[in-house]
């Protein structure tokens, strides 16, 4: 009872002293159960925001997974477009010798046609 005190004479309007005589009975059960029912709601309420919070912070994690996972997925097709333009790039210097060397021989058949 003397833990509920504070909450009793809150109830009924009073401060707490250090000895409380309780004059009517019924109405320091009636406080009581007053005290408590507000009690109960304000935990209902730091509940609900904590259950709040805690689904909040796991939308918070699942957008940071997926994002994570968007990440390694534009990583991979950075890798693969990278392998491309190699691949690209190889061909293209391919292609450019070729050419130098096609080159090379029209050069080397024009002076054979001038100097004969």
């Amino acid at each position: 009872f003397r833990s509920a005190r504070p909450a009793l004479c809150g109830a009924m309007g009073e401060q707490p002293a250090k000895r409380m005589r309780i004059e009517d009975p019924h109405a320091a059960v009636m406080a009581a159960e007053e005290a408590a029912e507000h009690a109960t709601a304000q935990v209902d309420k730091a509940r609900a925001a904590l259950e709040g919070a805690l689904h909040l912070r796991l939308v918070k994690n699942q957008e940071v997974v997926l994002a994570t996972k968007d990440v390694a997925l534009a990583e991979e097709k950075c890798e693969e477009i990278a392998e491309e333009l190699e691949e690209e790039t190889k061909r293209i210097r391919e292609m450019l010798q070729e050419r130098q060397r096609l080159q090379t021989l029209v050069t080397a058949a024009r002076r054979a046609l001038e100097q004969s």
